[in-house]
């Protein structure tokens, strides 16, 4: 199980990697409002994913509380970061409005991912 959840974060991880990368250079998260709407939510499913892996690794059943939690801890640590790199500036909403969406988006991503793996 360990091995499947840690192929599938693989493909999910270079899926956004190379979405993001591509948004990065063509501009869309200024030209688009919507865009940061399925970056923030295929994060919070890699991150649910990832705190998946980690039980499954250590022999448990990927639970839940470990895909909502994973996408949790790894949406509040993106939003740090961004705040201190200084990346603050949105043109369609203030910043605290935003980071609630952001952190809402991770972890309906990171509940996806858990409701998926307790139907398995």
């Amino acid at each position: 199980m360990a091995r499947k959840i840690f192929w599938f974060s693989a493909v999910v991880f270079c899926a956004l990697f190379a979405a993001y990368t591509y948004s990065l250079y063509a501009g869309y998260f200024f030209i688009f409002w919507w865009w940061d709407l399925p970056m923030h939510f295929l994060g919070g499913a890699l991150a649910g994913l990832i705190g998946a892996w980690l039980f499954a690794v250590r022999g448990l059943r990927p639970a839940f509380s470990a895909a909502f939690f994973g996408a949790l801890v790894l949406g509040i640590g993106v939003e740090s970061a961004e705040y201190l790199l200084g990346f603050t500036y949105s043109p369609w909403m203030s910043y605290p409005v935003d980071v609630i969406k952001d952190l809402i988006l991770d972890l309906v991503g990171g509940s996806f991912v858990g409701y998926l793996l307790s139907k398995i």
